[in-house]
């Protein structure tokens, strides 16, 4: 919670500063002033599969996955930490409503949707695989998973880089309440699910 009124608090901030908007625009066309063929189909392609179109799909086929490989408990994770990192986020935008700098027509910007997506999708990698010997070769690529979504989002100059840090602080937050949650609340779920077969 303290996470959350913090990006909360900061996105309100900035939207009110036009100056500060100003200098994080000037990165967006910096970091855009030598576009290639390459890099704009890196941004575009990542674009269309951490967004609306074809992330929902990416997450329910590594849903699925894991519901043949008859991990259960990984898949309710996967869904656990996207639901709840996409929902803040979406949650944040509508409280802070600060423009994207140059999308027609205009949209809101703060936080990044897509870095969002790429976190909450990261942090549940890491949860799957946390007690396996892939620990840290999945936490580095998440790392840099969510790099390179936060670069595509500015090289596009469809965010600030603000709207980028408080997605990856948002989602933070939004996974340590989920994982409270989980460990108060799943361990008693699975006693009852228990007690409901024995009984039947």
């Amino acid at each position: 919670m303290v996470g959350a009124i913090v990006v909360l608090a900061f996105g309100l901030i900035v939207r009110e500063l036009p100056q500060f908007t100003g200098a994080e625009y000037r990165i967006d066309r910096i970091l855009g002033q030598h576009r290639t063929g390459f890099l704009d189909w890196l941004a575009f392609g990542l674009n269309d599969i951490f967004g609306i179109a074809f992330g929902p799909w990416l997450a329910a086929g590594g849903g699925l996955f894991l519901v043949v490989r008859q991990k259960g408990l990984s898949a309710l994770a996967l869904v656990a930490s996207i639901a709840a990192g996409c929902a803040s986020c979406w949650l944040m935008k509508l409280l802070v409503s600060r423009h994207s700098p140059t999308t027609e027509p205009v949209w809101i910007s703060y936080p990044s949707g897509h870095v969002a997506f790429a976190a909450s999708l990261g942090v549940a990698a890491y949860w799957i695989f946390n007690e396996t010997r892939w620990r840290r070769h999945v936490l580095l690529g998440s790392v840099l998973m969510v790099a390179i979504v936060a670069w595509s989002r500015l090289y596009l100059a469809v965010h600030y880089p603000t709207d980028v840090l408080a997605s990856c602080l948002l989602t933070l937050a939004a996974a340590g309440f989920a994982a409270g949650a989980w460990n108060r609340y799943l361990p008693k779920l699975l006693r009852v699910a228990r007690q409901l077969r024995q009984d039947a």
